[in-house]
Formats: structure tokens, sequence, C-alpha cells
């Protein structure tokens, strides 16, 4: 399983499983950090979006999730399929988005 999503995990042969952070989000809040505390006037978030786990091909069986169990994927963040692309934060979450 690799992090960050890179595009090296998405073409490496097989396609590598992978965590995926909220970069918009993450760097959103770092440049606001960074125009606060230079003004003076620090400015801090208490809300953090969930990672997501990208499912690919190198965790194998994710063509045999059954219908119950890819019902409860959104409630976790898990993405199942190569090609999946995040939607909207919603409530300081990531919301998932499940495709086969």
């Amino acid at each position: 399983v690799g992090y960050n999503d890179t595009e090296a995990s998405e073409y490496s042969d097989p396609p590598l499983s992978t965590i995926r952070q909220n970069f918009d989000y993450i760097g959103h809040w770092l440049l606001k950090s960074a125009l606060g505390l230079a003004e003076g006037v620090p400015c801090q978030s208490t809300r953090l979006p969930r990672p997501q786990m990208l499912v690919r091909a190198t965790c194998g069986g994710a063509g045999r999730i059954d219908d119950a169990f890819r019902a409860g994927l959104p409630n976790l963040d898990v993405i199942i399929g190569p090609t999946a692309t995040p939607s909207t934060p919603t409530q300081g979450r990531t919301p998932a988005i499940v495709s086969a």
C-alpha cells in the first residue's frame, strides 16, 4: 500500500493501492496559517479531513466485494477502482466514491 496517491502508484503494474490525502485543504490551511503568522494573527483549524483508502489491483479481491459490504464503504472513505476521483468535500470530510 502506497501513500499520497502518486501517479506512479496509479500506473505501476499492478496498480498500487494507496492512501489519498486532501492536499487542497492542507495547502489552504498552510497558506492561511503562514499569512496569519506574518500578520501577527494566528489562524488554526480544528477540522482534519480523513484520508481515503484507494483500493487498486495490489489488494486483490476488490471485484469480490458483496453488495452489503460495498454499501458501507462510503462511511469508511474507501474508494474501489483505479479511476475514481474525489468529489467536493462536505462538512470537513472528503466523501468516498465507490466505483468498480
